[in-house]
C-alpha cells in the first residue's frame, strides 16, 4: 500500500474521532506522549503543526476548515500511534519510517490548508 492509500485508508478511521471532542484529545495526547522517541525527531514540527490545527478545529476556535483536511490530518495522527504500522516501531532505527512517510505525504496534501490555519493563527495572536 502506497502513501496514499494509507493516508485514505486512516483518513477513513479519522471519521469516528471528528465531532468526539474527547477521543480526539486522547488521540492528540497519545501522539504529544510519543514525540520524545528519536525516530520521531525529524517530524516533531510537522506532528505538533497538524496537533495545533486538529486541536483548534476540535475545540472550536478555528472553523474555517476543510472537513477532508481535517480527516487527512487526523488520519494521520491516527498512523503515527498505531501499534499496526507497516514496520513495527519497535524496530530499532527502522520503526519510524513509515510513520515519518505518512506524515510527510499528509504535509504535502495540506499544505494549502496549513497555509490557511497558520495565517488565522497569527491573527489570533
Amino acid at each position: 500500500m502506497n502513501s496514499e492509500e494509507t493516508l485514505k485508508k486512516y483518513g477513513t478511521k479519522a471519521k469516528e474521532y471528528i465531532g468526539d471532542k474527547e477521543k480526539t484529545e486522547g488521540l492528540l495526547n497519545k501522539v504529544t506522549k510519543m514525540l520524545s522517541k528519536e525516530g520521531l525527531s525529524s517530524i516533531v514540527t510537522e506532528i505538533k503543526d497538524l496537533i495545533s490545527y486538529i486541536s483548534d478545529v476540535t475545540k472550536g476556535r478555528y472553523k474555517d476548515y476543510n472537513g477532508w483536511a481535517l480527516s487527512t490530518a487526523i488520519g494521520a495522527i491516527i498512523y503515527v500511534v498505531s501499534p499496526i504500522d507497516v514496520i513495527p516501531d519497535f524496530l530499532a532505527g527502522l520503526g519510524f519510517i513509515d510513520d515519518v512517510a505518512i506524515v510527510g505525504y499528509a504535509m504535502k496534501k495540506l499544505h494549502d490548508e496549513l497555509q490557511r490555519y497558520h495565517q488565522w493563527k497569527w491573527k489570533e495572536e
